[in-house]
């Protein structure tokens, strides 16, 4: 990771709502409602297979978007 204000690492790993993250990255299968928060379900089976894709690469692009989910009716 390159030129990341206030950090020196982003780290990948397993969680489900923003306070499991808190500045680093999570994976999930869907978005969806966890226990009434926004987040991520899947996350570990997601981890697993994001760790797989890139198991040969050095480097990789990643590309952050801002996403604002609406509350399901």
């Amino acid at each position: 990771m390159l030129d990341v204000l206030g950090r020196t690492a982003i780290l990948f790993h397993v969680g489900n709502t923003l306070v499991d993250f808190e500045g680093c990255i999570g994976v999930g299968l869907e978005l969806g409602w966890v226990n009434e928060t926004w987040g991520v379900t899947g996350s570990r089976l997601a981890f697993k297979q994001f760790m797989a894709a890139l198991a040969e690469q050095d480097e990789f692009r990643l590309e952050i978007r801002q996403f604002r989910p609406s509350r399901p009716s």
